[in-house]
C-alpha cells in the first residue's frame, strides 16, 4: 500500500524535475541582457564582477568552465540552472525543517519553482538563483528544534555561520535574513551549557565564511589582467578589495551609482513588492493572515495567545527582505529599472513561499496523499502557465543578434562607446568570451568617474581619460580625445544629452561621429549603407512587447537611423524616401518615435 507520506515525497521529486526540465529549457544560447554578460564572460575567462565582486558566484561559474557547451552563454546558464534547482531542493528542506506536511511544502514548492522570477533567475547567469538556494538553507538551519549542546550545538552553530558568511560572497542581500538567523543563533547559545565557547565558535564561523570569498576575490585581482577577463576593482590591493566589496563606486546603500540614482518613491516601490510577491505565489501568501488569525484565535480560547519567536523573527526577514528593502530601491520606474528591481524580489519569494507553506498546513492539517498531488500537479500547471509568455519574451535573442549585427557591421579598428547593460554586458562577452573582432574597442563612460577604469580606457583606445588634475575628463572632451586617436568612434547610444547635436551619421544601430571639417558621406550613400546594413542584420520583425525588455532600446537604436535618414531625405525636398523611412523606423520602434529625432 502506498503511504501518504511516499506519494507526498514523490511529488516533492516531480516538482524537483519539474524545474530541471523548465530551466534547462530556458536556458539561452546566447548572452541577454543585465549583467548576464558579464557573467558569461567570467565563466569563459575569469576575472572580477563588478561591486561588490559576487566571489563565491564567480568561483561557482569558473567550476564549470569546462563543460563541452555551445557557447559560454549557454555553458554559464547550465552552471546557473544547478544553482536554480538546488534553490527549489532547498526550500523544500527549509519546509521540511520547519515541520510543514510534505503535501503543502510540494505544492508551494511548485508554485515557487515555476513562479517567473525564480523559473528567469534560475536558468541564465545571474547571481540571484545562488543567493535563493543560501537563503533556503538559511531558513532550514533556523527551524526549531536546534541542538543546544554537546559537539552537536557547536558543530550546528559553526555550520550556520559559515553558510551565512561564504552566503554573502554570492549576494550581499542574505543579510536581510539576519533575524531568522540571529535570533536562532542566539536561542542556541542561550541554550548551551557552555555559552562562551559556543558564541565564539558562532561568530568564528561566520567571520571565516566571510573571509574566504574575499581572500578569492582578492587572489583572483592579483591574478587577472583587464586585457584577457574583466576586472572591476582598482588593483590587487587589500584597501581595493575593501572599496570593492562595499560597493564604494555605488554607494553601499545604493543599487545605482550616485549619477544614476532617481528619488525613491517608498509607497509605490513597497506596494509593487508585496504585490509581486504574491502574484508570483499565485495568491498563496494570501493565506499566512488567515491561518495566524484562525490559530491564534483557537489559542485565545484556551487562554493563550502568544506568536513563537521563530515566526516574529521569519515575518521580521521579510519585512526586510522585501518591503523595506523595496522602500530603499533608487532604481528608475522606467525603462529596464522594473525589470532590474523585481530580480531583488527572489529573495522575499523564498521567505513567503515558506510562509505560505506553514500556512497551508496550518489551514489543511490532513491534506490527503491524492489531493496533495493532485494540487502540486495543478499548481505547477497553472504557474507554468502564468509565467511562461514572460520567460518567452525574457528569452528573446535581441540581444544576442544586436550584438552579432553590431561586430558584422562596425569599421575596422573602430572604438565604440556604449552605456547600459543591454548593450555594455553584451560587448564584455564579445571581447572576453567570444573574443571577437579583436580590433574594437569597448568604452563605457559611465564608468568614467573610477580611477581604474580611465587607466583601463586609456590603454584600450590610446586617448587619455584624465584631467590634468587627475579626475575624468567631460563627455566632449572624451569625444574629442578619441577623434585625435585617428580611429572610428561610433556611439551605441549619446551618454550624456549635450552631444546630441553632435555632427553624426548612424549606419545601423551605431552613431558614427566625425572631426570638424571631415568630409560626411552623402545622403544616397548612407540610405545605400543602412539598405545593405539591415539586409544582413538578423532582427526579430516583431518588437519586444514587455517596456522593460532588454532588447527595448536596442530596436530604438536600429529605429533611429531611418529616422535620422528620414530627416536629411526631408531637408533635400525627397518626401516619398522620407515616409518610407519613417514607416521603417515605425515598424521597429513605434514606442520610440516621439524620442528619437524629429520626424519631418
Amino acid at each position: 500500500m502506498v503511504t501518504k507520506q511516499a506519494v507526498a515525497t514523490s511529488s516533492g521529486a516531480v516538482v524537483i524535475g519539474a524545474a530541471a526540465v523548465a530551466y534547462t529549457w530556458a536556458a539561452p544560447r546566447g548572452v541577454l541582457g543585465g549583467d548576464n554578460g558579464e557573467f558569461a564572460a567570467i565563466f569563459a575567462a575569469g576575472g572580477v564582477a563588478h561591486p561588490p565582486g559576487f566571489p563565491t558566484m564567480v568561483l561557482w561559474l569558473r567550476l564549470w568552465h569546462w563543460l563541452p557547451v555551445s557557447s559560454p552563454a549557454y555553458g554559464a546558464a547550465l552552471a546557473t540552472v544547478l544553482l536554480g534547482v538546488g534553490a527549489v531542493v532547498s526550500l523544500q528542506w527549509a519546509c521540511r525543517a520547519w515541520c510543514v506536511s510534505p503535501g503543502a511544502t510540494a505544492v508551494a514548492t511548485a508554485v515557487f519553482a515555476l513562479s517567473p522570477v525564480a523559473w528567469d533567475q534560475g536558468s541564465h547567469a545571474e547571481a540571484f538563483a545562488m543567493n535563493a538556494l543560501f537563503a533556503g538553507c538559511v531558513l532550514a538551519m533556523s527551524a526549531p528544534p536546534r541542538p543546544a549542546d554537546g559537539p552537536r550545538g557547536l558543530a550546528w552553530l559553526a555550520g550556520l555561520g559559515l553558510l551565512a558568511g561564504v552566503a554573502t560572497g554570492g549576494h550581499q542581500t542574505i543579510v536581510l535574513l539576519g533575524p531568522s538567523g540571529l535570533y536562532a543563533a542566539v536561542r542556541a547559545v542561550r541554550r548551551s551549557p557552555r555559552r562562551a565557547i559556543a558564541a565564539v565558535t558562532a561568530v568564528a564561523a561566520l567571520a571565516v565564511g566571510v573571509a574566504l570569498p574575499e581572500v578569492y576575490l582578492y587572489l583572483s585581482a592579483r591574478a587577472a589582467s583587464f586585457r584577457a577577463q574583466p576586472v572591476w576593482i582598482d588593483a590587487p590591493t587589500l584597501a581595493g578589495v575593501v572599496d570593492h566589496v562595499r560597493r564604494a563606486a555605488y554607494g553601499t546603500l545604493s543599487l545605482a551609482p550616485s549619477g544614476l540614482a532617481v528619488a525613491r518613491d517608498p509607497v509605490a516601490s513597497v506596494w509593487t513588492c508585496l504585490a509581486g510577491t504574491t502574484r508570483h505565489l499565485l495568491g498563496l501568501p494570501t493565506l499566512i493572515p488567515l491561518a495566524v488569525v484562525m490559530r491564534q484565535g483557537a489559542r485565545a480560547r484556551l487562554g493563550a495567545w502568544r506568536v513563537p519567536g521563530e515566526l516574529i523573527a521569519l515575518g521580521a526577514s521579510y519585512l526586510l527582505a522585501g518591503p523595506t528593502f523595496a522602500a530603499a530601491m533608487n532604481l528608475t520606474s522606467h525603462g529596464a529599472g522594473p525589470r532590474v528591481a523585481e530580480r531583488f524580489l527572489l529573495l522575499p519569494d523564498v521567505i513567503a513561499c515558506l510562509g505560505s507553506a506553514l500556512a497551508l498546513t496550518a489551514l489543511l492539517p490532513s491534506l490527503g496523499a491524492r489531493t496533495a498531488a493532485a494540487a502540486t500537479v495543478t499548481a505547477g500547471v497553472v504557474a507554468g502557465w502564468v509565467a511562461l509568455p514572460s520567460i518567452r519574451e525574457a528569452r528573446r535573442a535581441d540581444v544576442a543578434w544586436y550584438l552579432d549585427n553590431v561586430l558584422a557591421s562596425a569599421p575596422e579598428d573602430a572604438v565604440i562607446v556604449a552605456t547600459g547593460d543591454q548593450s555594455w554586458g553584451a560587448f564584455l562577452y564579445a571581447h572576453y568570451a567570444q573574443h571577437s573582432r579583436p580590433d574594437l574597442a569597448f568604452v563605457n563612460p559611465g564608468l568614467a568617474h573610477l580611477a581604474w577604469y580611465r587607466r583601463q580606457a586609456t590603454a584600450l583606445t590610446g586617448a587619455e581619460f584624465d584631467t590634468p588634475a587627475g579626475g575624468a575628463i567631460g563627455p566632449r572632451t572624451m569625444m574629442r580625445r578619441l577623434l585625435q586617436t585617428g580611429r572610428p568612434v561610433l556611439y551605441a547610444q549619446w551618454p550624456d544629452p549635450v552631444l546630441e547635436p553632435t555632427p553624426h551619421d548612424t549606419i545601423g544601430p551605431l552613431m558614427r561621429v566625425w572631426s570638424d571639417g571631415a568630409e560626411r558621406p552623402s545622403v544616397d550613400a548612407l540610405l545605400a549603407a543602412n539598405l545593405a546594413a539591415f539586409a544582413s542584420f538578423r532582427i526579430d520583425p516583431a518588437p519586444p512587447l514587455d517596456p522593460t525588455a532588454w532588447g527595448r532600446p536596442l530596436y530604438e537604436a536600429y529605429a533611429r537611423a531611418w529616422v535620422e535618414l528620414a530627416q536629411r531625405l526631408a531637408e533635400a525636398g525627397r518626401l516619398p524616401e522620407a515616409q518610407g523611412c519613417i514607416a521603417r523606423a515605425s515598424a521597429l520602434a513605434p514606442w520610440a518615435l516621439t524620442r528619437l529625432p524629429a520626424a519631418p
